[in-house]
């Protein structure tokens, strides 16, 4: 299942926001199964999702869902979050901790069903693996756990459009693979259009069929995630950096040697003290 998104916005914060002076650029207008939001930290991955989950309101610009305008700035037009058809998990699973994960994972819904959760909540819980934990504080949990909690309380409400922002990030290796897993089963079997943001180049080419590339506030360009390049593996440089290396648009690094160029995933790249340089 796809869902059509046309969105033009323009996002400026000014000095003296949190986040300093910076402007969001974004252009997307196409039909969304699966789809990355991909660039380094800092690039407006995260802004660019909240504006389309309604949490900011831009600067000037239009958003279309299908044949809903969502925002408009001409005209005025404006559907807050909670009147979009959207699910949204944040970077941190932001759990009430004076609620169990059953309320927590029924908080969006209205109050009949808040207060007696149909049977979609019940399957989702199942699918999270949270039966035994439904009585249960978030306190109690671990980073996994919550953010499947997180997860449940996004598709309890049944959106057409799943905004994910940087799900796994913050979990330890086992649990981002396990989570990935859920994630790519999830929404394989509901069939629920899905945005992804993510600096992770594995994370948005094993995920995500298309990738928005973000750079310094800008985005406007798609490529299939068959051409993403991703980093190897076993990257080694020996000799002195020259320079500063150099951040590109696709989260990667090109950092200058005595001998060599090299470009790869930051965290890939390691210094020696051998007297030649390879590539």
């Amino acid at each position: 299942m796809s869902v059509h998104l046309d969105v033009s916005l323009r996002l400026k914060l000014l000095e003296g926001s949190r986040a300093g002076s910076f402007e969001l650029n974004l252009e997307l207008k196409r039909e969304v199964s699966v789809l990355a939001f991909f660039g380094p930290s800092g690039a407006g991955k995260t802004l660019a999702l909240r504006a389309l989950a309604g949490l900011i309101r831009p600067t000037a610009g239009s958003l279309r869902f299908d044949e809903q305008t969502w925002t408009d700035t001409e005209t005025g037009q404006w559907l807050p979050a909670h009147e979009r058809q959207i699910g949204y998990v944040p970077q941190s699973s932001a759990l009430f901790p004076h609620l169990t994960i059953l309320e927590n994972v029924c908080f969006g819904l209205d109050g009949p069903e808040r207060r007696a959760p149909p049977k979609r909540v019940h399957e989702l819980i199942e699918r999270m693996n949270l039966e035994r934990l439904a009585t249960s504080s978030p306190t109690s949990l671990s980073g996994g756990e919550r953010q499947r909690v997180s997860l449940a309380r996004a598709l309890a409400r049944a959106p057409r459009l799943l905004l994910l922002d940087e799900p796994m990030s913050a979990l330890d290796a086992a649990a981002r693979v396990h989570m990935r897993s859920l994630l790519q089963d999830t929404i394989t079997d509901l069939g629920i259009s899905t945005i992804l943001v993510t600096h992770d180049p594995h994370e948005a080419a094993t995920m995500a069929e298309e990738i928005l590339l973000f750079e310094r506030g800008r985005s406007d360009r798609v490529i299939g995630a068959n051409d993403l390049q991703l980093p190897d593996e076993n990257v080694r440089v020996q000799g002195e950096l020259i320079g500063s290396p150099e951040l590109l648009p696709d989260g990667r690094v090109r950092a200058h040697f005595e001998r060599a160029t090299i470009t790869a995933d930051p965290r890939l790249l390691t210094r020696a003290t051998e007297e030649h340089t390879s590539d």
